[in-house]
């Protein structure tokens, strides 16, 4: 039962990570486009 709850958490640990990732990705584009302009 708790190696089950466990693996749920590393699981939304990956998702929230990605998320940042995705996150940060965009910001960086953003900042990129604002310097070419």
């Amino acid at each position: 039962m708790t190696h089950r709850v466990h693996l749920q958490q590393l699981v939304l640990q990956e998702e929230l990570q990605q998320k940042q990732k995705k996150h940060n990705l965009s910001q960086e584009a953003g900042n990129n486009q604002e310097q070419l302009l």
